[in-house]
């Protein structure tokens, strides 16, 4: 990895004060166009010789020092392109020694280092190195996380260094990869200082993910190291480039970690061995994800598998529970059940993670990212950021009618953990509504007295009842009314006349929609209540059979409607019904099928604004009419005939005369027909008279 980010500097000159056996110097002599001159140094003397008789054997060009390369170093002033290290971490230098080194060397970069106290020397020893640099020259040197994280005198010298332009790019290495030790560890860039710099921003890099787990440590693979000089390179979903007065913001905290971007929104999920699939991905788009498949495909499955893949997130956030792969989750084929079963999600920031469920084999394979994660989770709590919003609605997610009275707390007060209660089961819990608006209508009543305004409204209340107007435009109101023991929705009827109706009242498809929004409304407030519009969340929700109980107008407009109440949240939902899809652009439809490895996106195509004939026909593969029924099939055989220039034969007439007797005044396709065989007769004319 180091010898891939140093090529990029075209060095000449190549040295490393801390050399070891001399893998990572030596390396540059192997993939360089040019021939390249290799000094090192090593104060172990078995390592030493080992440098010796290495070089000797590669035919390295450079010199190979022993010796302390603190107090007796072989570099001097503007000596090398690029200068590579991993010094121990965490060596102690006394005071008495640092000053030796200091009168002895004369870099101007020593002097920033004499704050640091005897037990913090990562500092005093990258700063020992950087004279040695070219006017263009580059240093790349490990160096354990805590020295980019801690307070005091540490952070005045990392506050100098970028005020300077000194450092130019940080990477946050994966855990566990060094043979010596297992704390967490960064590499840094720095330049000599001695360029004039317009551009004194750092580049923090997240590769702490970029590993392969092995026995006993975690490995960089080929493709990992390509992603990691791509990140280091590029912007994108693992780097972030930012000025000094952003850092500063942080007190000049270095860990990378803390600037690349980190949300939930899901760019892949992948399953290995999970219910039908053995193995299967699905790309995800950022803003609506509709699936589409015939029954048994595994749309259910990949909502699960999200669901699922959210769960060690969930599990992290203080007072949540999340949700595990079931045994009866992994996949059984002929040779029975499968070793393990993988879920994998992929996000569009430097979020990646797995979630893995033992089966039939003898060990659990390791995890990846779920620290990360918990990092996130942490962050979030710790910073009191915004708590994304996450719920699941499956097929039965329908209220179950309920008369058990509300418990009600006064003195309770809400928790933020509460808006993910049981946000992964697929169901809306009329009873938590219940108990939530009951406790607003306290809070209310308490307010109104407190504040002397007995016309205050509850700010959720409002906004529940804002949100569920937008969706259901006939409700006008909601409350809780504690002699139903129910949630009461002012409504508007077909005569305009208002009326008061609980959610049990309303019909499936009304009360399945109101009671939806209710809950989301419900836990956003819940997770943000200091928000100015908890509405503006972040998060994913996962809902099956969007259309369900829904009349074909309101599967038409339901989608837009609530993608227009939560703009920031990513929807991933299934649905069978064409009207659903007019309402869709073709990029975030995924069409999935269980004879596939991957989910198909739909290209060449447009379905938004489309007929919803053409959508059941080119998306669902379905047939505007249906085939099995008996006129249809005398439909399609009396146009074969037609067309065949039949259509005056004894069949043709025969069937004919019933289809006429079954639809002749309203079914437009005879009309066509009847059109078809008068021009068909016109030209059967022409040819008989020439």
């Amino acid at each position: 990895m180091v010898t891939a980010l140093g090529l990029r500097y075209q060095p000449k000159s190549v040295c490393d004060p801390f050399a070891g056996a001399g893998n990572t110097a030596f390396s540059f002599s192997n993939v360089s166009k040019e021939r390249v001159y290799i000094d090192t140094q090593e104060v172990n003397k078995d390592a030493y010789f080992q440098l010796i008789i290495s070089r000797v054997i590669r035919g390295i060009k450079g010199r190979d020092f022993f010796g302390d390369s603190l107090s007796n170093p072989i570099y001097q002033k503007n000596e090398y392109d690029l200068i590579v290290s991993f010094p121990p971490f965490g060596m102690k230098i006394p005071k008495s020694s640092r000053e030796d080194i200091y009168y002895s060397m004369g870099n101007k970069w020593l002097d920033v280092a004499s704050i640091l106290p005897e037990s913090r020397s990562d500092w005093f020893i990258t700063l020992s190195m950087l004279s040695a640099l070219t006017e263009r020259g580059k240093l790349l040197v490990g160096m354990s996380l805590g020295a980019l994280t801690r307070t005091g005198s540490e952070a005045k010298v990392r506050e100098y260094l970028v005020s300077q332009g000194v450092i130019e790019q940080v990477i946050l290495l994966p855990k566990n990869i060094h043979y010596s030790t297992s704390i967490p560890t960064v590499l840094i860039v720095l330049n000599s200082g001695l360029e004039n710099k317009n551009n004194r921003s750092v580049k923090f890099v997240d590769a702490s993910l970029f590993y392969e787990p092995a026995r006993g440590r975690n490995v960089l693979s080929h493709d990992n190291i390509n992603a990691i000089v791509e990140a280091c390179d590029n912007e994108g979903r693992f780097s972030v480039s930012l000025p000094p007065r952003q850092i500063a913001e942080r007190q000049f905290n270095l860990d990378p970690s803390l600037y690349v971007r980190k949300d939930l929104k899901v760019s892949e999920v992948s399953v290995s061995n999970f219910r039908g699939y053995t193995d299967f991905k699905v790309p995800m788009h950022s803003s609506l994800n509709v699936l589409v498949g015939e029954n048994g495909a595994g749309k259910t499955s990949i909502l699960e598998a999200v669901a699922c893949g959210l769960g060690p997130f969930l599990t992290a956030m203080p007072d949540a529970k999340g949700k595990l792969i079931k045994k009866s989750d992994i996949h059984v084929s002929s040779n029975g059940v499968a070793s393990h079963a993988r879920i994998a999600i992929e996000t569009t920031s430097s979020l990646s993670w797995d979630l893995v469920a033992k089966g039939a084999g003898t060990s659990e394979p390791p995890k990846i990212g779920t620290a990360a994660l918990t990092g996130y989770a942490s962050q979030l709590v710790d910073s009191q950021s915004e708590f994304p919003l996450i719920a699941y609605y499956g097929t039965s997610r329908a209220l179950t009618p309920t008369s058990s009275k509300v418990a009600i707390n006064p003195f309770e007060k809400d928790i933020r953990g509460e808006g993910y209660d049981s946000a992964l089961d697929a169901k809306v819990n009329y009873g938590i509504i219940k108990n939530w608006f009951s406790k607003i209508e306290v809070d209310e009543l308490r307010k109104r007295d407190e504040l002397k305004q007995h016309k205050f409204i509850h700010p959720a209340k409002r906004l529940v009842s804002e949100a569920v107007y937008q969706i259901v435009e006939r409700a006008t109101s909601i409350e809780f009314d504690k002699n139903s023991n129910d949630v009461v929705v002012h409504w508007k009827n077909e005569k305009d006349e208002c009326v008061q109706l609980t959610l049990e009242q309303l019909s499936e498809g009304y009360r399945n929609m109101v009671a939806l929004t209710i809950d989301l409304v419900r836990r956003a407030y819940l997770l943000n209540p200091a928000s100015n519009n908890p509405l503006a969340v972040n998060g994913i929700v996962l809902i099956d059979e969007i259309e369900l109980h829904l009349h074909p107008r309101w599967q038409q407009k339901v989608l837009n409607d609530l993608t227009s109440l939560f703009k920031n949240v990513q929807f991933i939902v299934t649905t069978h019904s064409p009207q659903v899809l007019t309402t869709v652009h073709a990029e975030s439809i995924r069409i999935i099928s269980a004879d596939e490895s991957e989910a198909k996106l739909l290209t060449g195509t447009s379905t938004y604004g489309s007929e919803s004939t053409r959508m059941l026909e080119d998306v669902l593969g379905g047939n505007i009419r249906p085939q099995h029924i008996d006129i249809v099939k005398k439909l399609n055989r009396y146009t074969e005939l037609v067309e065949a220039d039949q259509w005056d034969t004894d069949e043709a007439l025969e069937l004919k005369t019933v289809l006429y007797r079954w639809g002749g005044q309203t079914e437009a396709e005879l009309q066509k027909l009847e059109t078809d065989i008068r021009i068909r007769e016109f030209e059967r004319d022409n040819e008989n008279h020439q």
